[in-house]
């Protein structure tokens, strides 16, 4: 019985010995086959330009969540079955391996009008539509801007403009900054075209500072724009449309010749560089006599809502001489005819049609009255006195 037991013993302690050494590499790693999890999508915070935020009646959600597409992975090709052998060959740990796979190009839809181009070396937005060959290469527009500063870049590459309820607006709040900005169009997550900054959504309280900063790099990766370039990529860049942000050779005389010199018309209302429109008094068609005078006023219209007396500041022209003459802003009718003006201010005109006319003055006459008949008053004939008779004398 002894025997017996100690030959199970010897037989148990055996079978450990094999088990041990199946389980284990020389090194002591192990060999079991080990399940690698592959990362699971979670939202990824972008690194944003700023919290966008509109108006109560558009309220903006911020765009500052950018949830992507999963990765692909690799699934390894399987390695062939070794030999077998008395000593099990260790076998290593699988581990996937990531490939990206490139991103499928939607084409351009034939209908948009334009591509657009931020040369973020120059500060220059260009705009171009198409040539005959169908190519974007006619220039139609460049505008002076502000892209990301070096701690917080523009993205270089191509994008196109997304059509969500929160990629416009008329105002956009940064409530990072407690700042605002007009006529925001959406490239990709936070980064915007808008305009230059104001404290609050009222065109009184632009910053100067903003405006004097166009050609630098100094946005947190916007690109700041004049508020007529933002209302014009507002307006012209539809969903689909191309950005494509590049670096270019510097041409340091190319952007200051797009950069706008003043941006005050006055010390209390600030007013955008590019006039909108003029008028005369509101005025297009006048008609005068010769002699006659009128004090014409010429207004201008920014494109920030402000209206401007420019009227020293415009240029006048006379369609035909002789008719009028201008001295000062006055208008004097000289000969009768029809004659238009025009009043130029930078960029904009307007124009007057004058009409004089003949001043006739009626000559006086001299008319000598017709008198009028005069009753005649008949002369009253005098009373018939009767004498009294004599009185008889009685003797």
């Amino acid at each position: 019985m002894k025997r017996h037991l100690s030959l199970l013993i010897a037989l148990l302690l055996l079978i450990s010995c094999v088990l041990s050494g199946c389980s284990n590499n020389d090194d002591g790693s192990d060999i079991s086959m080990i399940d690698t999890p592959i990362a699971s999508v979670s939202s990824i915070p972008e690194n944003t330009d700023d919290t966008i935020e509109l108006l109560p009646e558009e309220t903006l959600k911020p765009d500052n969540i950018v949830v992507p597409s999963p990765e692909p992975v690799s699934i390894p090709e399987p390695t062939s079955t070794p030999e077998p052998s008395s000593t099990p060959e260790p076998i290593n740990t699988l581990k996937p391996t990531i490939t990206p796979l490139p991103i499928p190009e939607e084409p351009i839809p034939s209908s948009l009008p334009y591509r657009l181009e931020i040369d973020v070396t120059n500060q220059i937005v260009s705009a171009y539509e198409k040539d005959s060959d169908g190519q974007y290469t006619k220039l139609v527009r460049r505008m002076i801007c502000s892209t990301g500063k070096s701690s917080t870049p523009t993205p270089l590459g191509s994008f196109a403009i997304p059509d969500g309820p929160y990629d416009k607006g008329r105002w956009g709040y940064f409530s990072k900054y407690g700042v605002w900005a007009q006529y925001f169009t959406r490239i990709k997550g936070g980064i915007l075209f808008h305009s230059i900054i104001y404290s609050k959504n009222d065109v009184s309280t632009l910053k100067k500072s903003t405006f004097d900063a166009l050609s630098t790099g100094v946005s947190a990766g916007c690109i700041r724009l004049l508020v007529p370039d933002a209302k014009w990529i507002y307006d012209n860049a539809h969903k689909g449309t191309i950005v494509d942000v590049v670096e270019k050779e510097k041409d340091a005389q190319l952007t200051a010749s797009l950069k706008p010199s003043d941006i005050f018309a006055n010390s209390d209302k600030p007013v955008e560089i590019l006039p909108v429109s003029l008028s005369l008094d509101g005025l297009s068609k006048l008609e005068l006599k010769v002699g006659d005078t009128v004090t014409l006023k010429a207004t201008v219209d920014y494109s920030n809502n402000t209206t401007v007396d420019e009227t020293e500041k415009v240029e006048w022209l006379i369609e035909k001489d002789g008719i009028v003459t201008i001295t000062n802003n006055i208008v004097q009718a000289i000969t009768p005819g029809t004659t238009m003006i025009t009043a130029q201010y930078k960029n904009v005109t307007a124009s007057l049609e004058i009409t004089v006319l003949e001043n006739i003055t009626p000559e006086p006459t001299t008319e000598v009255p017709t008198p009028e008949p005069t009753m005649e008053i008949p002369t009253p004939e005098p009373p018939i006195v009767e004498e009294a008779a004599p009185t008889p004398t009685i003797p």
